[in-house]
């Protein structure tokens, strides 16, 4: 997906992924939906510096 730099996901027990992106190039609402549409679940969202 464009803007997307680096993405990691882990499976159980916890059950979550972490996303570099650009904001440049994409936002968190557009991540979010390409998530959804990709099957899976957004739970929650935590913004890092």
């Amino acid at each position: 997906m464009d803007g997307v730099k680096e993405f990691k996901v882990e499976v159980p027990p916890k059950d979550q992924a972490f996303v570099i992106f650009d904001p440049a190039n994409t936002d968190v609402e557009i991540l979010k939906q390409a998530i959804k549409e990709s099957g899976y679940k957004v739970k929650t969202i935590e913004e890092t510096a």
